[in-house]
């Protein structure tokens, strides 16, 4: 295994060193520098010692070779928690109240030091690799060492560090950008980051639209929902899509969420569709059908954003990408949008290149099934680096947070457990300026599900509630 220091060429350490930069709140105007061009400072990434300054400026500290190996390999090892004390400049607790976690300390020091370390003559020394931290997270370098997968060949939450070291519900990097900010603030009298604006990204995956036809096989589901499950409800919806297929319960649950979201003052939803053809894993639903292509114009005329949903084969089978790709390319009269991919089946970063590859614009498949968080330890769109290639991709991450089947299915939280976890993570998303991306399943509104269309709107109430006060 490489050591986190050597995968960072110049290329990744402008790239990480932007990131960084952005999430201080300094305006990037160079796409190629390091982003720290804009304070007039000069910026290393080198030990302190190394560095004779004869001005203000930035040192980093990076760790010491080993420590990715040695985080990695050892579950036992724990990381240090330091307090805002410990990390803050001044005695202001409006940003952060609690500990935060250290990943990479520079040289592999430990706690005894702060965060970072403002000097007489006006360096400012970091003492917490954050360089290496944010490339770590951001690019999922743990991913792709890893032989642990779940049934659907998936990278498991369980398996990652955020989890094991309970980091997982911390949008880390962005919090070690916010920290930045605060010494730079202190550093640099006069210098006025730029704001950052928390908002929600409401997204639905469209896995399933049924044709309730009148045979045996929807008469025996009646049934059961008649005598078996008591859902009165559920009998009388099939009946009614037996007789209007616009009924069915899967296809006005559409319709419903796109109520919701206009209702509530949001209604920038992001809708994506499946273009696969029907397997054991995929839709039962024609893409190209009358009703589904009316389904999605009506959305567009609403204002709501179509894009994507992959089929289950696509993360790793670029051409199968390609062709479903082209399907919608042809409903929607236009090839620049986003997606996410199928059961969050994701191949770090063969996927990335996949979705680079066809064209798509945006991908927001990075979280996990099994549990909800920042799973590349931040809730801003960002570009990915590819470590093989050593360059900037072009696609864009939206970062998944939550999503419905893991508070429910994976979880086993109740619907007001669910709720509040989701409110949770939502305050931690406004708390770093981020974007809040809540994946919610037109599925969920049906069946067993219909108990929680009370969570969900009141969810979204609340979150556009928050946009408005942010």
């Amino acid at each position: 295994m490489k050591s986190l220091t050597s995968l960072l060429t110049k290329e990744a350490l402008d790239y990480t060193s932007r990131q960084i930069a952005k999430r201080a709140g300094i305006i990037i105007q160079h796409p190629s520098g390091n982003g720290f061009e804009q304070l007039g400072i000069p910026f290393h990434y080198a030990d302190p010692e190394d560095i004779h300054l004869n001005q203000p400026g930035i040192i980093v500290t990076p760790c010491k070779g080993n420590d990715r190996g040695k985080l990695l390999e050892s579950a036992s090892i724990g990381i240090d928690w330091i307090p805002p004390e410990s990390y803050l400049p001044t005695n202001d607790r409006s940003i952060f109240d609690e500990p935060i976690p250290v990943l990479f300390w520079g040289n592999g020091r430990d706690g005894d030091l702060k965060f970072a370390e403002l000097h007489s003559d006006g360096k400012l020394v970091i003492n917490v690799d954050i360089i290496a931290s944010a490339f770590f997270m951001l690019n999922r370098l743990e991913e792709p060492a890893s032989s642990i997968q779940d049934d659907h060949g998936r990278f498991p939450a369980s398996a990652s560090l955020a989890f094991k070291q309970n980091f997982l519900d911390r949008p880390i990097i962005d919090e070690y950008g916010l920290i930045l900010r605060e010494w730079l603030k202190v550093t640099l009298l006069g210098w006025k980051p730029n704001p950052r604006t928390f908002s929600v990204q409401l997204s639905h995956d469209i896995d399933l639209i049924r044709y309730y036809k009148l045979n045996k096989a929807t008469l025996r589901s009646i049934a059961g929902d008649v005598f078996k499950r008591r859902n009165l409800r559920q009998a009388w919806q099939k009946m009614g899509a037996m007789i209007n297929p616009s009924r069915d319960p899967y296809y006005t649950a559409i319709q419903s969420l796109a109520k919701i979201s206009l209702e509530s003052g949001l209604g920038n939803d992001a809708f994506y569709f499946m273009m696969s053809h029907p397997s054991p894993l995929e839709n039962d639903y024609d893409p190209q059908s009358p009703r589904i292509t009316r389904c999605i114009k009506t959305l567009q005329e609403q204002g709501f954003e179509i894009g994507l949903h992959a089929g289950s084969r696509t993360f790793y089978d670029p051409k199968q990408l390609s062709i479903e790709k082209e399907r919608m390319d042809s409903i929607l009269g236009e090839s620049n949008y986003g997606g996410r991919q199928h059961y969050l089946r994701f191949n770090v970063p063969t996927t990335w290149r996949n979705c680079e590859q066809v064209g798509l614009a945006y991908d927001s498949s990075m979280g996990y099934a099994d549990h909800e968080g920042f799973r590349c330890g931040t809730c801003y769109p960002f570009r990915p680096f590819d470590v093989e290639q050593n360059r900037e991709m072009k696609i864009i991450e939206v970062p998944l947070i939550v999503m419905d089947q893991t508070l429910r299915r994976y979880r086993k939280l109740s619907p007001d457990q669910a709720e509040e976890r989701i409110m949770q993570l939502a305050k931690r998303c406004k708390r770093v300026g981020g974007t809040f991306t809540l994946l919610w399943h037109n599925s969920s509104l049906v069946g067993e599900w219909q108990t929680w269309e009370g969570t969900y709107r009141r969810v979204v109430k609340n979150l556009a509630n928050m946009v408005q006060s942010a």
